[in-house]
């Protein structure tokens, strides 16, 4: 427990409140993903039936969705302020990240109450006000979910800005004793911090840019050619994706980078990419098994002779496994695996050690999906069991394929893993069983533990391709 404590406290900031902070600017900005559509207690108007909400208010609701770009920009602010917080970063966060979202708050406040049948004649300032709290205080409880998020983050927000003007927190975020070196590899620790802001704010946008640019033509396409032209574009966007994510890193990393991707994309021995496509296969069928073999004893016990024996078969759903769009997700799990695995999980190790850099590119990849996770129809506790197994899943996954990479030199065999993975869940040849989320989690993580506890890394194998500080922590 001594240990795990202090692990602990090695991968949170030194000042603990700018985890306040950073989980204030999370929150923030994945907003703009969450259900923001209003409900019918909000929107009904005191002549119209209860739960009734106008055709035109649905159709106008996309002036909400438009209102969201400022909270958009407040989050990436955000981000950058974590990392660069200038010389006023109070300053910067009241006018580049407060003013935008309350604007934008007050903004979907005053569409809410202006479509919501109350009275709101700007010439009857006397009855304007009294009906504009009452309907306030009627409706706090049904605000939706966006909006819940977007006031809590600025509550976290405004606390650290407290202790930030106080003098008694500071920014930018920074993890308690860094390992101090003098190789070439700390040279590239600013270019890693640029990565990793990259990665986690910009890169949804330049993304979202090329998309938009590429799906210029649905315009003036129809028919047959639409459908044509809608299928070789969602090749185009899903290569488009991974290019995107590995030239990014390339460009920011420079030659170290690309030498260090090279390096990491050499073929594995064989029977490391058979184990590393079973793995995954195992994991996933893993659970269905023993629900047969449990219904398959239940029936010898009690129902023997009586009814037919279950079928194995019946415990898995394989209809949507053949799907053949489902091998673009090759393209997205290497790039993955090449930058998080092959670039920068070596750079974290050597600034921070390997049980920190190991546990600091788990958070780092998971925090990526975050802008990218469906949440549509997530409650707000939803919404918090989701980000949860979003970061534990992809900590565990880490764990496996940070022990294969730096195990067998490569990327490929984790590459293989992922992809496979990543089918079987969008198959969802598992979905049958409750807590599916859960239940991957603990067998990832006990797979993980396995690997390190009975297969540990020495010191040697996985520094090869390492600068020397990692070295030189290992053998301290």
């Amino acid at each position: 427990m001594k240990r795990a404590t202090q692990f602990f406290r090695s991968v949170i900031p030194a000042d603990p409140w700018q985890l306040v902070f950073l989980t204030g600017v999370i929150f923030l900005f994945i907003c703009p993903r969450l259900p923001w559509r209003p409900s019918a207690e909000i929107l009904m108007s005191k002549a119209a039936p209860v739960g009734f909400v106008s055709e035109s208010v649905t159709k106008s609701f996309g002036l909400v969705v438009i209102l969201l770009y400022p909270i958009i920009f407040a989050g990436l602010m955000g981000y950058a302020t974590c990392f660069y917080p200038g010389p006023r970063p109070v300053r910067r966060i009241l006018w580049f990240v407060f003013l935008p979202t309350l604007f934008s708050l007050a903004c979907i406040l005053f569409f809410f109450y202006q479509n919501s049948g109350s009275p709101s004649s700007v010439l009857e300032p006397h009855s304007l006000i009294p009906p504009a709290f009452q309907w306030l205080r009627a409706s706090f409880w049904h605000f939706p979910v966006g909006f819940d998020f977007c006031v809590f983050s600025l509550l976290l927000l405004a606390i650290f800005v407290i202790r930030l003007r106080s003098g008694i927190s500071s920014l930018p975020l920074a993890l308690p004793d860094p390992m101090a070196s003098l190789d070439e590899a700390a040279d590239l620790w600013p270019n890693t911090q640029i990565l990793i802001f990259t990665l986690l704010a910009p890169l949804f946008l330049i993304e979202g840019f090329f998309g938009v640019f590429l799906g210029l033509p649905y315009f003036f396409l129809h028919g047959s050619v639409l459908i044509i032209f809608a299928a070789v574009m969602k090749i185009v966007a899903t290569v488009f994706d991974a290019a995107i994510l590995v030239v990014l890193a390339l460009w920011i990393l420079g030659p170290w980078g690309r030498n260090a991707a090279r390096k990491s994309l050499q073929l594995p021995e064989p029977r490391y990419a058979r184990l590393a496509l079973l793995l995954p296969i195992f994991i996933s069928v893993l659970p269905q098994v023993v629900d047969y073999l449990i219904d398959r004893t239940y029936w010898a016990i009690y129902l023997f002779k009586q009814d037919f024996p279950p079928q194995i078969a019946s415990y898995f759903d394989l209809n949507r496994l053949w799907n053949p769009w489902l091998l673009l997700m090759i393209l997205g799990a290497f790039a993955e695996e090449i930058v998080f695995r092959g670039l920068l999980l070596r750079n974290l190790i050597s600034r921070y050690g390997f049980h920190r850099g190991l546990f600091l590119t788990g958070i780092v990849w998971g925090a990526i999906h975050f802008r990218g996770d469906p949440y549509s129809s997530l409650s707000v506790g939803g919404v918090f069991l989701h980000l949860a197994d979003r970061i534990l899943i992809c900590l565990v996954l880490n764990y496996v394929f940070a022990w294969m990479t730096l195990r067998w030199k490569s990327v490929i065999p984790a590459g293989i893993t992922h992809t496979v993975s990543n089918i079987l869940i969008v198959a969802g040849i598992n979905d049958s069983i409750p807590w599916s989320a859960e239940l991957r989690i603990l067998e990832w993580a006990v797979v993980a533990f396995l690997l390190f506890r009975y297969l540990p890394l020495a010191p040697a194998e996985p520094m090869g391709e390492l600068p020397p500080t990692a070295q030189l922590e290992s053998a301290m």
